[in-house]
């Protein structure tokens, strides 16, 4: 970045680790906001040259002493990291809202979605293996996988590739399905996308402990890296209706601190905070 540009501006915001090292090289780390999402060191924990290499700049971005706002808790106190700020992230009302609810009659075609992804730790092959399972026992249902590659499950019955690209079509997948499961294992505790998506969208989530699931608001998966809790989890669910609504009515209304104004409004603060620190230098 030219030393005149970036005159220009009087905040910088750096949201991937592999980002803040140009920023530093530009001596721009006073008037920088790191917003950290995850710890991305861990990320590059494969074998390879390249990798460690951006292990090690990943992990240099925790020491630069930047205005750090981690986007949850645990991220405050996590290996290298340390922060003392946290600013969710913000979910779109107008698009990310609930379906009109029902109870499942009988022969219902039971829905159920995830976000294919290909990385091991986000746990697809568990649900994957577990709806191999669900199948046999509920014809009647279809595992819908959002960005999948339809030819690697062209010799599966009812898993279906959807390719909801943007945010409107993404809340319709979210409204379309019955249920949405997550299995990943890693960093637990984390703020985690789909699952607050899915349930402000009204569907009944059933997912490995990540923010905001808790056992009010979602069916919970504490046998990491097993498909047979996923099965149990959605049995115990299909057979309590009154319980599940009472779940998805919870998951509602613990949503409601990620509405975008709130959210916009404490980011305000933090850059203000900063302009005010740059202002007494």
């Amino acid at each position: 970045m030219r030393s005149g540009l970036a005159d220009s501006y009087e905040i910088i915001i750096a949201n991937h680790s592999l980002t803040t090292l140009p920023i530093k090289m530009a001596r721009l780390l006073h008037k920088t906001i790191y917003y950290v999402q995850a710890y991305e060191p861990e990320f590059f924990k494969t074998r390879g040259l390249k990798n460690r290499i951006l292990q090690y700049i990943s992990e240099l971005s925790y020491g630069m002493k930047l205005f750090t706002v981690v986007n949850a808790e645990p991220y405050r106190n996590y290996k290298k990291l340390k922060a003392s700020r946290v600013l969710y992230p913000g979910v779109d009302f107008t698009l990310f809202y609930p379906k009109v609810h029902r109870i499942f009659p009988e022969n219902h075609k039971i829905i159920i979605g995830t976000i294919g992804r290909s990385e091991l730790h986000k746990g697809t092959r568990y649900i994957i293996d577990a709806f191999k399972k669900i199948g046999k026992k509920y014809p009647n249902a279809e595992l819908h996988i959002a960005f999948g590659n339809k030819e690697d499950y062209k010799d599966f019955t009812n898993i279906y590739c959807v390719q909801p690209h943007g945010d409107k079509a993404l809340g319709e997948f979210y409204r379309s399905l019955d249920f949405y499961i997550c299995a990943g294992y890693v960093q637990l505790g984390a703020f985690h996308y789909p699952v607050v998506e899915a349930m402000s969208c009204g569907v009944s989530v059933i997912t490995t402990e990540y923010f905001p699931a808790n056992e009010s608001n979602s069916w919970l998966i504490k046998k990491l890296q097993s498909s047979g809790e996923i099965i149990d989890q959605f049995e115990k669910a299909l057979a309590n209706q009154i319980l599940l609504e009472i779940k998805i009515q919870q998951a509602l209304t613990d949503v409601k601190k990620f509405d975008w104004k709130r959210i916009g409004e404490q980011l305000n603060q933090y850059i203000e905070e900063l302009k005010n620190q740059l202002d007494k230098n």
